[in-house]
C-alpha cells in the first residue's frame, strides 16, 4: 500500500472526526434538523426524487467516460447520494446557524468534508492502495459542487412570501410542499448549467485528447 505515515493519520482523523459527528447526531437527533419529519418529506417529495434519479444517472453513466481513473460508479454514486442526503440540510443549518445548536453547525460541516473529501480518499485508499493525489483538486471540485447540488435540491417555492430555497422560510425544516413555478425552472436551469458545465468541459477535453485535437 503506498501511502504515507502522515497521509495514514490524516485519514486515521477524518475516520475519527466522522464517527465522532455521527455518535454525537444520533445521540442529539431530536434536535437535528436532519432526522426531523418536515426534512425527510423534502427528500422524498417526487419532484426531488425524479431530478436526484436524473442527476445520479447522468453521473454513474459519465463516470467512466471521463478517463479520470478516480471516479467509478461507485464513488459517483455514494458521493451523489450524500450530497442529496445531506447537502440540503447543511446548507439549512448554516444559514440559520445563529438559531441551531453549535453541535449540528460542526456535524454539518464534517458530513460536507466527509460526503465531499474523505469518503472519496478512504475509499480509493482501499480500491487502490494509493492515496489519490487529486485528493486536494477534488476538495475544492466537490465542496462547489456539494453548495451548488444543495441549493438545486432545496428549490421549491415554500411558505411565507413564495421564497425559492425552501431553508429560507422561517418554519424550516417544517414542510408544506413544493410550488414549482416558472421562477423555480429558471433557477433550476441555472443551477443545473453550473453543475453540468465542468463535467461537460472535461469531456469535451477527454475527446479532443483522444483525437489528438487538443494537447493531453
Amino acid at each position: 500500500m503506498l501511502v504515507t505515515n502522515g497521509q495514514l493519520v490524516y485519514l486515521a482523523m477524518a475516520c475519527v472526526i466522522t464517527c465522532a459527528a455521527g455518535a454525537l447526531a444520533v445521540r442529539h437527533r431530536a434536535s437535528f434538523a436532519l432526522f426531523t419529519q418536515g426534512y425527510r418529506a423534502q427528500l422524498l417529495s417526487r419532484p426531488r426524487l425524479a431530478l436526484f434519479a436524473t442527476a445520479w444517472a447522468a453521473f454513474v453513466f459519465l463516470a467512466p467516460l471521463t478517463g479520470d481513473p478516480t471516479w467509478d460508479a461507485i464513488d459517483a454514486s455514494f458521493m451523489s447520494i450524500g450530497c442529496y442526503v445531506l447537502a440540503p440540510w447543511t446548507l439549512g443549518v448554516l444559514y440559520r446557524a445563529t438559531k441551531r445548536s453549535m453541535r449540528e453547525v460542526v456535524v454539518a460541516l464534517v458530513s460536507s468534508l466527509f460526503v465531499s473529501s474523505w469518503s472519496y480518499d478512504l475509499y480509493l485508499v482501499v480500491r487502490d492502495g494509493v492515496f489519490p493525489p487529486t485528493s486536494v483538486p477534488n476538495l475544492f471540485a466537490s465542496l462547489i459542487l456539494y453548495v451548488l447540488g444543495g441549493l438545486f435540491f432545496s428549490l421549491g417555492e415554500h411558505g411565507e412570501r413564495g421564497l425559492v430555497f425552501v431553508f429560507m422560510d422561517s418554519r424550516w425544516p417544517a414542510w408544506s410542499g413544493d410550488r414549482w413555478t416558472l421562477r423555480v425552472a429558471g433557477r433550476a436551469a441555472v443551477l443545473a448549467s453550473l453543475i453540468a458545465a465542468p463535467v461537460v468541459v472535461f469531456l469535451v477535453w477527454v475527446v479532443l485528447s483522444e483525437l489528438q485535437l487538443w494537447p493531453s
